[in-house]
């Protein structure tokens, strides 16, 4: 999970910066797209987040 969380955030860089250099019309495309990458990293951070705090319990 770790790795798809890194993957995640670079895609994120990446998109960013598609972002910025208005490589995608219309621009809303990008910002849905974003969003997306945004909601994926915060549900895997918190299972990554879970993973552990189950493992210290055992």
């Amino acid at each position: 999970m770790r790795i798809c969380l890194k993957e995640l955030r670079e895609s994120e860089r990446w998109l960013k910066l598609i972002h910025r250099i208005p490589l995608i019309e219309p621009p809303e495309k990008m910002t849905a797209i974003l969003n997306e990458t945004e909601e994926l990293i915060k549900i895997f951070a918190t299972r990554i987040r879970t993973a552990k705090s189950n493992c210290k319990k055992r």
